[in-house]
């Protein structure tokens, strides 16, 4: 998954929360085992059952979910 962004109007109301649950639906649908992102901000996909599985210097980390 790459590039997700919520313009600042619509932050704080669910949007990117359903942005990745639709992303996590269609790779299930697909039969994928697993999806992956870098991001500055990971507690914001670790509330969605991401996990950190490499951190680059002190802001940048790769996570993934698992189905």
């Amino acid at each position: 998954m790459a590039a997700l962004y919520v313009a600042p109007a619509h932050r704080r109301k669910g949007v990117a929360r359903k942005l990745v649950a639709f992303v996590e639906e269609v790779a299930r649908d697909r039969e994928e085992k697993q999806l992956f992102l870098y991001t500055l901000t990971p507690e914001i996909y670790r509330a969605m059952g991401w996990k950190v599985i490499e951190q680059f210097g002190d802001n940048k980390f790769l996570m993934n979910i698992e189905f």
